[in-house]
């Protein structure tokens, strides 16, 4: 896929949130059937229907001076929805109670925001946190009397759009449009503020390190766990401490895992997690037990999945508790491990 617009968006000064907004309207208002696909889909997630006669705006300027990026209008040009295009930056100061009130007032449909797959978790988190909404159904909040919000992602929106766009020349800027958002997801660099550098962010990380070794020391100093060979690696995502289980054979890893952390599962998110594979006759880690996994699903305990060319990986999180001391905090995590060993 050719990276033309990627190459643009690097080289001038405007936003890529910007490039990608703009090519997202150019594409909306030239194709009907790309319009009425994407407002069909929302109108489903949010329970509405539009009308036909509707169009889309860029950066709309409000009582207050605030611009969202892109704004649904009908004949009346009346604001239906807004829509607010993220990849990595932080949510601004208008964003989203700004805009909630001033959809509030004109009588709005709704907030859309649309960001990378791997961020729609926390974005809904923060969301949510920002405007005291409830999140009943993951991606759609809702307060009553005020109106909703909706987290997509750009790879939805795309594939929707790329269903039914007929036109070669139309397809070609949506091809480049999926180039951006891809490259994006995987590159757009959040810029560093004060608070990123300051003494306490290191203390923190830190933190995140020193709770790996305290779960894992403690299986050990309580002989639950044994460990040979590799005993803990720094990794590309975080930290992983390697401890066994003879009987059975298991291999653990217990983890504090960025990426994972960024996915999350089921709506929530946290650092940690524990790992299981198999180990066979030949002290090779393979594929997980299938007991442990049906014992999980017995138990309603919701975990991961991570397939690879050797063999799978089963993953569970460890929810640490919040607002409360270490000693507590860390005792939780060692006994949420104990419980998910015991079910080997």
């Amino acid at each position: 896929m050719s990276l033309l617009l990627c190459h643009i968006a690097n080289s001038v000064g405007t936003s890529t949130e910007d490039i990608a907004t703009m090519s997202l309207h150019y594409i909306l208002q030239s194709s009907t059937t790309a319009r009425d696909t994407l407002l069909d889909y929302i109108g489903t997630e949010l329970g509405l229907q539009f009308e036909k006669d509707v169009h889309f705006e860029l950066q709309s300027c409000g009582e207050n001076l605030e611009r969202p990026d892109m704004s649904l209008r009908n004949s009346h040009n009346d604001e239906i929805l807004i829509f607010e295009m993220k990849f990595w930056a932080a949510l601004t100061d208008n964003q989203p109670n700004t805009y909630l009130e001033r959809l509030k007032k004109k009588g709005g449909n709704g907030l859309v925001f649309v960001c990378p797959k791997s961020r729609i978790i926390s974005l809904v988190d923060e969301l949510a946190t920002s405007a005291n909404y409830e999140k009943p159904q993951g991606r759609l909040l809702q307060k009553d009397g005020n109106p909703p919000m909706l987290v997509l992602s750009w790879e939805e929106v795309l594939a929707k759009l790329e269903n039914v766009i007929q036109s070669d020349a139309l397809y070609n800027d949506l091809l480049q449009l999926k180039g951006l958002t891809g490259e994006m997801d995987n590159q757009d660099f959040k810029p560093f503020t004060a608070g990123d550098l300051n003494v306490n962010m290191a203390n923190r990380i830190i933190d995140y390190y020193r709770i790996v070794d305290k779960i894992a020391d403690s299986l050990l100093i309580h002989k639950i766990c044994n460990t040979k060979g590799v005993r803990a690696t720094a990794q590309k995502f975080g930290y992983c401490r390697y401890l066994r289980i003879d009987n059975p054979a298991t291999g653990l890893g217990i983890q504090f895992n960025c990426n994972l952390w960024q996915k999350g599962i089921c709506g929530k998110t946290t650092p940690f997690w524990i790992t299981f594979k198999s180990i066979d006759e030949n002290n090779n880690w393979v594929a997980y037990s299938p007991k442990l996994r049906y014992n999980l699903d017995d138990k309603g305990t919701k975990y991961l999945i991570e397939k690879s060319d050797k063999s799978d990986m089963l993953i569970v999180p460890l929810y640490p508790k919040l607002n409360t001391n270490e000693f507590e905090m860390v005792e939780d995590l060692i006994n949420q491990a104990k419980r998910l060993i015991d079910l080997l």
